[in-house]
């Protein structure tokens, strides 16, 4: 029996998203996918490669994206599929709004991809030979058909490239919320002030587990399953690649049997050169972000700022080493976090997964799951979702016994985990002073870690914010003591650090809350 010929899927993505291991999910189902970042390259492969389905990012960073869809429906006989992968409220509206009746919202993954192909043969007949499959043309075309509909398509982007983009600023601005970020803030912490701590009642546990069934579960197995694929398929540096070989030739002669042993200690080693590696590089090539411009000082504030970076050494300051915090924490990676405020119910939404998943291009799948179930749900905006780092080797475990709620999908070492932790309503107030500064207290502030927000210490004498730790340095415990002494409380960094300050409060307060029950369990 002959193999039935390849589907040919073509993606126009954004540059901003990696596709790598739905291309891997798809390949090995039979199917030749082409992936594209460049407009007008993408646009030319549809036409040279006749592909039969095209996916196109409205997310895409070129503005131009908004008209492709339209263009190719109208000259070409491929399937046109808009997408998006980011959950902001622009992107999913340019989708809703796209005029297309099939579309994927994120999370994207390889099943949903697969189930919407199989779904359009099938409703087409194109799955088999028949008068609709005829109707749609399955004959190559030829050169001079191929360069007057490349011309015509290119033509059409240019023309409709200016009303586009005039039209893309008119949507925007739809969206665009009156005042400034500081306003909405204090906002949300009146809100906040008037909410109190609740823990989940029985009847929202069984809506959430009725609802997770209904509308979460199968896109997260479609996850699960996409990056099971993708396991073990990525490429290795050429330092890894390097080391590989070496360490093969030099190990290889003193084992006697195992190849698999060999095969296994060689890979983990050459892993760990190539993380290593990266991170090196990453260091190496990452900008300070200094924020607000440092003042002069005079003596006597130098001698409270002791090593904090000055004026005239802005670019070679040296950090004080983070590595011991990493040393002495077993940290659990691959943590996502989701800030939820409600009536109902205030506290962090903790994601685990034993795959490697990115859950930030989830947020609309979670947030349609918690808007039926928890009442007067504010938005999840991008500010209150991160990843985090939590000092618990075995967090699954520790999550099911002690969360107020958990959902979970996958096998025991595929696992997803959803818990739900409540808080303090009050511990998610974002303090700001008469410059709209972030206010830091200065106990929750982790000593000798690599920070990701800038820290500034305010002068009153001077009416001036010295730049006191940068992003990418750690306060040391010196620095601490010094503020400690001199009755300083906090420290302030600039509202561009919201998300970054969100996250040290969800860590510090599930650390905190881990140490809490730890230590209250019988020895």
């Amino acid at each position: 029996m002959l193999e039935s010929p390849k589907k040919r899927l073509l993606f126009i993505k954004s540059p901003l998203h990696n596709l790598k291991a739905i291309e891997t999910f798809l390949s090995r189902r039979n199917y030749e996918v082409i992936i594209e970042t460049d407009i007008k390259e993408g646009l030319v492969k549809v036409i040279e490669l006749q592909a039969e389905f095209v996916f196109i990012a409205l997310d895409h960073t070129n503005p131009q994206i908004m008209s492709v869809p339209k263009i190719l429906a109208q000259s070409t006989l491929a399937y046109v599929i808009p997408y998006v992968q980011t959950n902001s409220k622009e992107a999913i509206r340019k989708l809703e709004f796209s005029g297309f009746s099939h579309k994927i919202y994120p999370p994207l993954s390889g099943p949903a991809i697969e189930r919407l192909v199989l779904k359009l043969l099938k409703e087409s007949g194109l799955g088999a030979d028949s008068e609709a499959k005829q109707k749609r043309g399955t004959g190559q075309k030829s050169k001079e058909e191929m360069i007057q509909i490349k011309s015509k398509i290119l033509e059409s982007l240019d023309k409709e490239n200016t009303n586009s983009q005039d039209a893309e600023i008119a949507n925007n601005g739809v969206l665009i919320q009156k005042g400034t970020r500081g306003e909405l803030l204090k906002s949300k912490n009146k809100e906040l002030q008037r909410l109190t701590k609740n823990i989940l009642s029985e009847n929202h546990k069984e809506q959430l587990k009725n609802n997770f069934n209904d509308k979460v579960r199968s896109s997260l197995e479609d996850m699960i399953e996409t990056y099971k694929d993708f396991s073990g398929e990525t490429e290795k540096s050429g330092v890894a690649v390097d080391l590989e070989k070496s360490l093969t030739d030099s190990i290889a002669p003193h084992l006697k049997d195992s190849s698999l042993n060999l095969k296994t200690f060689v890979s983990k080693q050459s892993q760990s050169a190539d993380s290593s590696f990266q991170e090196i590089e990453q260091s190496t090539n990452s900008s300070i972000n200094s924020g607000l411009s440092p003042k002069i000082l005079t003596n006597s504030v130098r001698d409270l700022i002791g090593n904090a970076p000055e004026e005239s050494s802005l670019g070679h300051a040296e950090a004080p080493t983070a590595n011991r915090f990493k040393q002495n924490h077993n940290i659990c990676n691959n943590v996502y976090c989701l800030t939820v405020q409600s009536s109902a119910w205030c506290g962090y939404l903790v994601v685990y997964s034993d795959c490697q998943i990115d859950f930030s291009t989830s947020q609309s799948l979670f947030k349609d799951w918690l808007t039926g179930n928890l009442d007067h749900l504010t938005d999840l905006e991008d500010t209150e979702q991160f990843e985090i780092e939590i000092a618990h080797a075995d967090f699954k475990s520790w999550a099911k016994e002690n969360a107020d709620h958990y959902e979970s999908v996958g096998s025991e070492n595929n696992e997803i985990l959803l818990s739900f932790f409540s808080i303090d309503p009050r511990s998610l107030i974002i303090d700001m002073n008469e410059s709209e500064l972030i206010e830091i207290p200065l106990q929750i502030i982790p000593v000798d870690k690599e920070l990701t927000f800038s820290v500034y210490l305010h002068l009153p004498e001077n009416k001036k914010y010295l730049l006191y730790t940068r992003t990418k340095q750690a306060l040391s415990s010196s620095q601490q003591r010094r503020l400690t002494d001199k009755n300083i409380d906090k420290l302030y960094t600039p509202q561009e650090f919201e998300k970054e300050y969100r996250k040290l409060i969800a860590e510090n307060h599930l650390n905190q809350l881990f140490d809490s029950i730890k230590s209250d369990k019988p020895a």
